[in-house]
């Protein structure tokens, strides 16, 4: 879990870490990164934690058929405890009603893209992280939608999969199997 210092204001920290399995990879190829977002009381007490994750079961091998990628709130501590921090930023800080408005309505838009546009989890390619959805592609989305213009400032110098994926522009199911139609039999 990561550590944030009393500031004496609320604060939005983006955080990466090394993923289950794949955190056994040597630290800095991008397959081993899963970034997410934090939302700080002016203690230090992470209040609430905004996460990307996938709805089936996933394996070293990665996510299994038919997984939904997906935006959810969690408590401090309670996803993925057990993995290393690799890096924390400080991405903005201000009022608590300021702090939390900003906070819910990343997750908002977030939330509203993918259900819109987007649905399937795309896991993550060892060398490249174009065509990734994935939790990356949540923070990144949720970055935007705090005003960033370059979340990979936020990214501690690690690349991660996914991680320049706004959700909004992601091809939706139907325009996928659009694209394909020609290349299969009886379309």
């Amino acid at each position: 879990m990561p550590q944030f210092a009393a500031t004496g204001q609320w604060a939005i920290y983006s955080v990466q870490k090394t993923l289950p399995y794949l955190g056994q990879i040597p630290a800095g190829i991008s397959s081993d990164i899963h970034s997410y977002l934090v939302l700080v009381d002016p203690t230090g007490k992470a209040v609430q934690e905004m996460q990307g994750v996938y709805t089936n079961g996933f394996s070293i091998f990665g996510p299994t058929a038919g997984n939904y990628l997906q935006v959810q709130m969690w408590q401090p501590n309670q996803y993925m405890s057990d993995q290393s921090v690799l890096s924390q930023s400080l991405v903005m800080s201000g009022s608590q009603a300021a702090i939390t408005s900003s906070f819910n309505n990343a997750f908002n838009v977030v939330a509203n893209d993918l259900n819109s546009t987007h649905d399937l989890y795309n896991g993550a390619s060892l060398f490249s992280s174009s065509s990734t959805y994935n939790s990356n592609s949540v923070w990144y989305t949720a970055m935007q939608a705090l005003g960033i213009s370059n979340p990979a400032q936020y990214e501690g110098g690690y690349d991660a999969p996914g991680s320049t994926i706004n959700l909004n522009a992601a091809p939706t199911k139907s325009s996928i199997s659009d694209a394909i139609k020609p290349y299969m039999r009886n379309a």
